[in-house]
């Protein structure tokens, strides 16, 4: 039996409109709850999925691969093993292009068989990808063995497809390592990873892309921004030169650039230390001394920084 009961004809009922909202704000509610209770089971998923690093060749399959990665997370196992099938034949195509062949017109068994033939792919490759596809096929035809399967057999199929596949994508193409990541590429990786924060696949806030941040300076540079001190507080106390004064946005915010150490950091202001910053006549390129303080969030990295309360003192006007 199938119910679709989440909505009703509104239309024949008085004030539809009020109607709608109000159900509406109950089913966002009851799907809040449902988030809340079963965020650690979210979380677990999303740490059964194995990680590849930086790999910077690729295709519109890596949507395909970044939709069923947030597909498995939430529990939708045959969603999961469908979009990796479809990915893995997208992958395939991607492959063969960037060898110079052309295997588009070929099935998905023949053309792993063919990338195989050619030396394109080794024995591991092409088994993996044989598996996913054999999964996917089972459940794109929803065959009587696929529709007996147990919800956790299902779950077992779904991750190993996608870890097959982000294996076979790292082995084939390759995954950048730490040492060959210099600043400039390193400013890319971020700046890529900032740009997916607005992305409409998957878990992308400030939150994770704090995480990513963190992680891809590690790949890159084998240090860990981590200060492991969760919910504490931060103090840093040195000079810093003016970099940029932004007083005409909504979160009005001042650029500073550490001169002992030319690290940049961004400063949170409030309306009483932008008019300070206004009548001290503080403009970009001079070098000023204050304290700033954050918090440190749950990932133990500095989040917000604010100055602490104090005057800012000028050390040398542009």
């Amino acid at each position: 039996m199938y119910i679709d009961g989440i909505k009703i004809e509104y239309e024949n009922a008085g004030n539809y409109k009020e109607e709608i909202e109000r159900d509406k704000k109950f089913i966002e509610d009851a799907y809040k709850k449902w988030m809340n209770e079963n965020s650690r089971n979210i979380i677990e998923r999303l740490w059964e999925i194995k990680s590849v690093g930086i790999i910077e060749q690729s295709g519109e399959f890596v949507k395909l691969l970044k939709e069923a990665e947030f597909s498995y997370s939430v529990g939708a196992y045959t969603s999961t093993i469908s979009l990796i099938g479809v990915c893995a034949e997208d992958f395939c195509r991607f492959f063969a292009h960037l060898s110079g062949q052309n295997f588009d017109s070929l099935t998905q068994n023949d053309r792993i068989n063919k990338l195989e033939q050619l030396g394109l792919i080794d024995e591991e490759c092409e088994i993996k990808l044989h598996e996913i596809r054999g999964i996917r096929n089972d459940c794109l035809h929803f065959n009587k063995n696929f529709k007996q399967k147990p919800n956790n057999q299902l779950k077992i199929d779904a991750v190993c497809s996608i870890n097959k596949m982000k294996e076979v994508y790292k082995k084939m193409i390759g995954s950048r390592s730490s040492n060959t990541i210099d600043a400039k590429k390193l400013s890319e990786i971020l700046t890529k990873v900032i740009d997916e924060a607005s992305s409409a696949i998957g878990f992308n806030n400030i939150e994770t892309t704090t995480a990513k941040i963190r992680n891809a300076f590690y790949e890159a540079t084998g240090i860990d921004m981590s200060l492991d001190l969760g919910g504490e507080t931060v103090y840093k106390s040195s000079e810093y030169k003016v970099y940029e004064i932004d007083l005409d946005m909504p979160q009005k915010e001042i650029t500073l650039i550490d001169t002992q150490l030319n690290h940049p950091v961004i400063v949170d202001i409030d309306d009483n230390k932008a008019r300070e910053i206004t009548d001290m006549k503080i403009v970009e390129g001079d070098v000023v001394s204050a304290i700033l303080v954050s918090e440190t969030n749950g990932m133990g990295m500095t989040a917000a920084w604010k100055f602490l309360a104090g005057p800012i003192k000028t050390i040398k006007n542009n």
